[in-house]
């Protein structure tokens, strides 16, 4: 089985193009985990765009950012060592994420050092036998009875939502779920 990471940014907005991501977490099947406030640059804070409805939901002000967040070229930097060494990185909201992260990267002055995987493919792929989770499509993948029940039981487990370590968090607890039901039948 390949090694997995959990990805999961919470952002500035949602609306348009010009948000930014403010926060990033992974979470590696190995246990270890890493999380990251994000100083919005100084073209994102003339030019992006910043939600106070976003902020509600995931708690986040840019006077937090400002004081606690990281540049974002340390979180560039730290994000790709984190994950390097043939980990497969899946999000739950790919095209969303890969958004950010690009707009991450770009204001790094890199580029995004590894591909986004789809977390609902991989879970279609447990349930399946497959396990082969490197598909990086969209989901389209209504989501199956056991998906469903293994997200649950995270969420229960977990029930902080919209913050990008738990969010992740849930995520790894949902597939290491579908991995149990998968091993024991």
């Amino acid at each position: 089985m390949s090694r997995r990471a959990f990805l999961d940014i919470e952002a500035s907005g949602l609306d348009d193009d010009l948000t930014y991501p403010v926060e990033v977490a992974v979470v590696r099947d190995d246990g270890q985990a890493r999380s990251w406030l994000i100083t919005p640059t100084e073209e994102w804070l003339e030019t992006g765009t910043w939600s106070d409805d976003s902020a509600d939901v995931h708690g986040l002000s840019l006077d937090l950012l400002m004081s606690d967040g990281f540049p974002v070229e340390t979180v560039a930097q730290d994000l790709a060592e984190f994950v390097s060494g043939g980990w497969t990185v899946l999000s739950d909201a790919r095209l969303a994420d890969g958004f950010w992260l690009r707009r991450l990267y770009v204001a790094a002055g890199r580029k995004v050092p590894f591909e986004l995987s789809c977390f609902w493919a991989a879970c279609q792929s447990v349930l399946h036998g497959r396990r082969n989770i490197g598909w990086t499509g969209e989901s389209g993948i209504p989501p199956h009875p056991l998906t469903e029940a293994a997200m649950d039981e995270a969420r229960r487990q977990i029930p902080q939502e919209h913050r990008a370590l738990p969010d992740a968090q849930r995520l790894a607890i949902a597939l290491g779920r579908l991995d149990e039901a998968d091993d024991a039948a």
